[in-house]
C-alpha cells in the first residue's frame, strides 16, 4: 500500500516539473520572438454596423413571370428607386402580393438594409415582404 502512494507522489511530481518545464520552455521562446525587431504592420478590425429602416420607394422596373410544367414556377424581378440610388431585387419563389400588382410608377413599402464600416456605408440592399 505504501508503494502505491509513494509511485503515485512520484508521478505527481514529475508531471508537475514537466508542467513547469514546458511553461519555462514557453515563456522563453516568446520573450525571445519578442525581442525581434516590432516594425510590423499594426492591423485593426473595422467596426461594423447595421441599420434597417421601412421606407416608400418608387418601382422603376417589374418582371413576374408565371408558368406550369408539372409543378408552379415563378420568376421575379424588381427595380425600384429611393434617394436617387437603384435597388434590385430577384426570386424565383412566389412573389408578394404588392409585387405582382406593381406597375412602373407605383410607390411601395420596402425594408432598407445599410451595412457601415467605421461610419461607411459599404453595402446596401431591399428586402420585400
Amino acid at each position: 500500500m505504501k508503494i502505491v502512494k509513494y509511485i503515485s507522489i512520484i508521478i505527481a511530481s514529475l508531471l508537475c516539473i514537466s508542467c513547469i518545464v514546458i511553461g519555462c520552455f514557453k515563456f522563453y521562446t516568446i520573450c525571445k520572438d519578442s525581442s525581434k525587431s516590432t516594425t510590423d504592420k499594426i492591423t485593426y478590425e473595422p467596426e461594423i454596423t447595421y441599420e434597417t429602416e421601412c421606407v416608400d420607394v418608387i418601382v422603376t422596373d417589374v418582371d413576374c413571370k408565371y408558368w406550369y410544367a408539372s409543378g408552379t414556377h415563378w420568376h421575379w424581378n424588381i427595380s425600384v428607386v429611393y434617394n436617387g440610388k437603384t435597388y434590385t431585387e430577384e426570386d424565383i419563389n412566389m412573389p408578394p402580393e404588392k409585387v405582382k400588382n406593381a406597375k412602373a410608377g407605383d410607390t411601395i413599402s420596402v425594408t432598407l438594409n445599410h451595412k457601415y464600416s467605421n461610419g461607411q456605408e459599404i453595402y446596401s440592399d431591399i428586402d420585400i415582404k
